[in-house]
């Protein structure tokens, strides 16, 4: 409901308190570098209120995605957004980007476009629209090279927030257990075999992320966050917007 009122105003409240939070408890390398640039969160709007169908011109994969979206848990979309900055390949190109806020920020805009090439293609510089049965040849030799498996490549990630007092145990997550149904929607849909980085794997990695930090932990993980912001007064408020938010 919060993407659907006459401004975005919950929307990117919620994506203030949950993205930077999450991501900073994931991956502070990445993190860092966010910060470094003073990214906000907001490059995710349109990722959150399209569902990723802004980027992927494959109406098959689009379809399996809000499938995918439709029976799972309402934060999973938000999960996604940090698995699809947080991804190995993903993550190499944001802290490859030149250290400055433009450069940064269209490195993450880019990021959707390496999970369905379908009517884009490589310059090497970059993406341009392509028609759809265009494959670079050595863009698929880039793909086999820099296809990873996540539960290999993910060890930087920092998992000391899934056991400290301030982030609990996420074993014992018990909120919503339709999110697991997202897990084998994605996995056949066309558009996915020649990514650099398929949709099942930010799918894959999300519910992992959901799992070891879960939604009822993501307002205890905020005030944890913006508790070491020097700006305190202006992160109280943001919290107490938090009750009017749908999604928390």
């Amino acid at each position: 409901r919060d993407a659907m009122r006459s401004n975005f105003q919950q929307l990117t409240s919620a994506l203030r308190l949950i993205l930077l939070p999450l991501i900073s408890a994931l991956d502070p390398e990445v993190h860092a570098r966010l910060q470094e640039v003073d990214m906000e969160p907001f490059f995710a709007i349109s990722w959150i209120i399209t569902w990723f169908s802004h980027d992927v011109r494959d109406t098959a994969l689009v379809k399996r995605l809000f499938d995918a979206f439709l029976s799972s848990h309402p934060l999973l979309p938000i999960y996604v957004s940090v698995a699809m900055v947080l991804h190995p390949v993903n993550r190499l190109e944001v802290l490859g980007a030149e250290p400055d806020f433009a450069a940064v920020h269209c490195a993450l805009a880019n990021l959707p476009r390496n999970s369905c090439s379908v009517g884009w293609r490589w310059t090497g510089r970059g993406y341009v629209s392509g028609d759809d049965d265009e494959q670079d040849e050595q863009q698929e030799q880039d793909n086999t090279t820099t296809a990873t498996s996540v539960a290999a490549e993910s060890s930087h990630m920092d998992e000391s927030f899934a056991t400290d007092d301030h982030g609990g145990d996420s074993s014992t997550y018990r909120d919503d257990d339709t999110y697991s149904l997202a897990s084998t929607l994605v996995l056949s849909a066309p558009g996915c075999d020649d990514a650099k980085v398929p949709f099942q794997d930010l799918i894959d990695m999300s519910i992992s992320f959901m799992r070891r930090i879960p939604p009822r932990k993501l307002l205890p993980l905020a005030r944890w966050y913006f508790a070491q912001d020097p700006n305190a007064m202006q992160s109280q408020a943001l919290l107490a917007e938090s009750s009017s938010i749908a999604l928390l």
